[in-house]
């Protein structure tokens, strides 16, 4: 079966300010924002390509893993102010609607991938920005990383891009209502210690660190890997414990029927077979 929606060739995605490439014998992908003399903030083309990348990957077979991270001093300090066409502030309502709109739609698109998905943070990280690294599933800081909302700086409230549904799930209400109602920034020990992000690590480290996770996600079977996501985010939108035994019974059933996992559920046993009879 093809891949309905396929991947550009992947130089086509670094006029828009994107470094997409391969790893891990092409079962990890790296998506890196390539635009570091503007912070790797984040414009109207970058954010388009973004979505159908996104889109691409959803029905995407081979690639069981994505790895964000940003090239420079920085993660993404959110929306590009000086690109013409992020200006939402002199134009109609309706116009300023889709142009939000877009932005939070590419958040969605990161949170709702079916592959498990890594954001490596250095430096500011802001707004959007921000935004799409809280949509990953795991989040490793570099030690200059720290973090802010960018929207209750211009007057506007601070849930953005899914960040008043998704800080309190992380940190809990109290950090979260403290990030969302203020200007303030969060280092990366306070997000260590908030379970924000799961290690802090220099950036000399940063993506060898997230590579190696990518690597141990990997040693799960395909369908293993991809079940394992889906309940994720079964789990994150309010299902109760009942439906969750459900979901689960029910992926468990469905990837016995793998012959990939038949091979390693054969491997597993002969193991705790062969471990047994010397005790």
């Amino acid at each position: 079966m093809r891949d309905q929606h396929p991947l550009l060739p992947y130089k086509e995605y670094e006029k828009v300010g994107l470094e997409v490439r391969e790893d891990l014998d092409g079962r990890a992908l790296w998506i890196i924002f390539n635009r570091p003399t503007k912070m790797n903030s984040l414009s109207w083309p970058l954010t388009t390509a973004l979505q159908e990348i996104c889109d691409a990957l959803m029905l995407n077979r081979r690639i069981r893993v994505v790895i964000f991270a940003g090239n420079g001093r920085n993660f993404s300090a959110g929306l590009d102010f000086e690109s013409k066409d992020t200006d939402v502030t002199d134009v109609p309502a309706t116009s300023r609607y889709f142009g939000q709109r877009n932005y939070s739609l590419t958040v969605q698109k990161v949170k709702s991938l079916s592959q498990m998905t890594i954001a490596l943070v250095h430096g500011s990280t802001v707004g959007v920005g921000f935004a799409i690294s809280c949509a990953c599933d795991v989040r490793i800081a570099g030690t200059s990383f720290r973090c802010s909302i960018g929207a209750n700086r211009m007057g506007l409230s601070g849930g953005e891009g899914g960040l008043s549904w998704m800080l309190p799930r992380l940190i809990g209400t109290t950090h979260s209502n403290e990030l969302l109602a203020t200007h303030r920034w969060m280092d990366s020990q306070k997000a260590l210690r908030t379970n924000l992000v799961s290690d802090v690590v220099s950036e000399a480290e940063l993506r060898n660190t997230g590579l190696a996770l990518a690597k141990d996600m990997l040693a799960m079977t395909a369908s293993g890997l991809l079940y394992t996501k889906q309940l994720i985010l079964l789990n994150q939108n309010g299902v109760t414990l009942q439906g969750t035994f459900a979901a689960e019974d029910a992926t468990q059933m469905a990837g016995a029927a793998e012959p990939e996992v038949l091979d390693v559920m054969r491997g597993f046993q002969s193991t705790i077979t062969k471990g047994r009879s010397k005790i």
